[in-house]
């Protein structure tokens, strides 16, 4: 069993188990750290008595964390824009993205997130109906049915998979805002 050093000074740091404690002058308080990994070398950062301000700052790649409490957020949308024949919508590109039909069109996916992990996209179709559109075999829609797209408008898609893309579930969020 470690001990507690029996004169620390002020600010002094302490690991027992991993766990990083701090002295404050009077008692030994639990150290919060944030960890930060950075191509493959991971080390711990004292966030005590920090505030932080993520305004304007951005990050990609993985987080992965138990919980995440958030007054709000927004996402960014990506605009596919005006697509006259098969379009690959990739999960890479974000969860809301944007497309317009102008043609006939098969829609596919990419860039599914691993198995085990879930993947969201919730696309924004302008005018899907005014042309042919069909999904690949991997999207399975309620009934086997997919939904009958609004020829002038939009309509809102959402899809979700948890198996690397080898299925793909679609249900609709609304049809026909014009």
């Amino acid at each position: 069993m470690s001990n507690f050093p029996l004169n620390p000074d002020t600010n002094q740091h302490h690991t027992i188990d991993n766990i990083r404690w701090k002295f404050n002058g009077t008692a030994w308080n639990l150290v919060p750290e944030a960890v930060l990994s950075i191509n493959g070398l991971t080390g711990a950062i004292d966030t005590s008595g920090i505030s932080f301000d993520f305004a304007g700052i951005s990050a990609s790649g993985d987080i992965t964390t138990n919980t995440i409490q958030s007054t709000s957020y927004t996402e960014t949308v990506n605009a596919i824009g005006t697509v006259t024949s098969n379009t690959a919508i990739s999960f890479a590109n974000g969860n809301v993205q944007t497309v317009t039909g102008n043609g006939d069109c098969e829609f596919s996916f990419t860039n599914e997130p691993a198995s085990g992990s879930a993947g969201t996209i919730t696309l924004l179709i302008t005018n899907g109906g005014a042309n042919t559109t069909t999904w690949e075999a991997a999207v399975k829609w309620p009934g086997n049915v997919a939904p009958s797209l609004t020829s002038s408008g939009i309509d809102i898609l959402s899809f979700i998979t948890i198996d690397g893309g080898t299925t793909i579930y679609g249900f609709v969020g609304g049809i026909n805002f014009s």
